[in-house]
């Protein structure tokens, strides 16, 4: 049973678990889709026709990152990959404006929208650390052989 979550708390549950277990901050599920092959009904003519020449239904599913299922869809006609073009959102990474996409609009009742998560960013404290690394490394902690076995 998909359990769509129905406050800001489960959707930031499901980033945390996402952040924590792939690594993957800001993420609150992971979408696809399948065409589902099929014998068009009598009468049905291109209603169930798709961009890959077959009678279709779509079957969309959302999981968390437990992989279980929070939202699916099953049995749009298969045409629709071809007539609706849906965008996601995107974001400028020098601004941090995000531009929302129209995958919005047919959002069902319930979805809330999450406050942006900055945890993704590296500080200039753990660039500086690197960067002091590699200088060591490159320099008076390199080893003998390392110019040799480094390309």
């Amino acid at each position: 049973m998909a359990l769509i979550p129905r406050s800001t708390e489960e959707w930031k549950s499901i980033e945390e678990g996402f952040s924590q277990k792939w690594n993957f901050p800001g993420c609150c599920g992971a979408l696809d889709g399948k065409h589902v092959v099929l014998n068009a009904p009598d009468d049905s003519g291109s209603y169930y026709y798709n961009y890959k020449n077959q009678h279709s239904i779509v079957l969309m599913a959302l999981v968390d990152h437990d992989y279980c299922f929070i939202y699916f869809d099953i049995g749009c006609n298969g045409r629709i990959s071809t007539i609706q073009s849906v965008t996601v959102d995107t974001e400028n990474i020098e601004t941090g404006n995000i531009t929302p996409g129209s995958w919005r609009e047919f959002l069902p009742a319930g979805i809330v929208n999450i406050e942006r998560s900055l945890q993704n960013r590296s500080s200039q404290q753990a660039h500086n650390v690197r960067d002091r690394y590699a200088d060591y490394f490159v320099g008076e902690g390199s080893v003998p052989w390392q110019a040799r076995m480094v390309h």
